[in-house]
């Protein structure tokens, strides 16, 4: 009968989720205990112990490694149209293939009220493990960690050390931006931005700030302009916003080469010359980056 059973048999007995199962089998510690107690019963309902579907699970595993057929790796991004994404997309999906994993990518956000069915999805898809590419709370990071092999990837939670993450330096290379357009000439620049939630984009406007603090430059909030999203034709409408001014600024920092790229069709428009009348510092170096020619336009660009 031992053989038959799997976690969907003891986490329908037990009345509970399959995910809940597997915390009780992997870090009982984390479940409470008379979860602990209703799962062990249904344990013993079903005639087998926990060990038994550990044991079952590392034979399943090895028996998929030897034909080939690796175990699957959930990548979790919050936009799909942001082309910052494509790179790293390709990147962990040519890894993963190189050790004979799969990659599934989605864009659901875990919400409080969804967490559980969350997991429980994942559980169905028999995870490996989780990629997580936008801002989460530490309760929200706990909770996955205590599912999944769990990694934060662009953005992290700086408050929660307990999961490793991979990014880069945001506020240091936006201070680096905005000095080199300082020191080519501009003195009335913009802030060209996605929404705040993300962790980037305040890293990103602090070293905006602060550039312009210590050269004593005066930062209007006029030239701080916010495109949401990632839709195109909707950054192209905000950076138009730019050149309706009386005293349009003489260069942008864009936290994007998508909005760097709008900001040069904007301005190119209204009639300016770019860099002469209008310096553009982008961030990310996408295809963005080199749709606009020498011949049209030049974008700085960060990384």
């Amino acid at each position: 009968m031992g053989e038959k059973i799997t976690i969907y048999d003891i986490a329908r007995t037990a009345e509970v989720s399959p995910a809940t199962v597997s915390r009780m089998i992997n870090h009982p510690d984390i479940v409470t205990e008379e979860t602990r107690e209703k799962i062990l019963e249904a344990f013993a309902e079903c005639g087998i112990r926990p060990e038994d579907l550990t044991t079952k699970k590392r034979q399943a595993y090895s028996s998929r490694r030897a034909a080939g057929s690796g175990q699957t790796v959930m990548v979790s991004i919050p936009n799909i149209g942001n082309p910052f994404y494509n790179d790293i997309l390709e990147g962990i999906h040519d890894y993963l293939k190189m050790n004979h994993y799969h990659t599934i990518i989605t864009t659901e956000i875990p919400q409080r009220n969804t967490m559980q069915s969350f997991l429980n999805y994942c559980a169905s898809l028999q995870i490996a493990g989780i990629i997580v590419m936008y801002p989460l709370s530490e309760d929200f990071l706990r909770q996955l960690k205590a599912a999944y092999p769990l990694v934060q990837c662009s953005e992290y939670n700086p408050l929660y050390q307990n999961v490793p993450y991979v990014s880069i330096d945001d506020y240091s290379s936006s201070k680096m931006a905005v000095d080199l357009l300082i020191r080519k000439g501009s003195r009335r620049i913009g802030f060209f931005t996605t929404s705040y939630e993300f962790r980037y984009t305040q890293n990103r406007y602090r070293a905006y700030k602060s550039m312009l603090d210590s050269h004593g430059l005066e930062m209007r909030p006029e030239y701080v302009i916010q495109a949401a999203d990632f839709d195109y034709e909707r950054i192209l409408n905000a950076a138009e916003r730019y050149f309706t001014l009386p005293e349009p600024p003489d260069a942008v920092f864009a936290v994007s080469d998508s909005h760097a790229h709008a900001v040069v069709k904007a301005g190119m428009k209204h009639g300016l010359r770019i860099p002469e009348d209008l310096k553009v510092f982008g961030f990310d170096d996408t295809i963005y980056a080199t749709l606009s020619t020498v011949k049209d336009a030049r974008i700085l660009s960060a990384i």
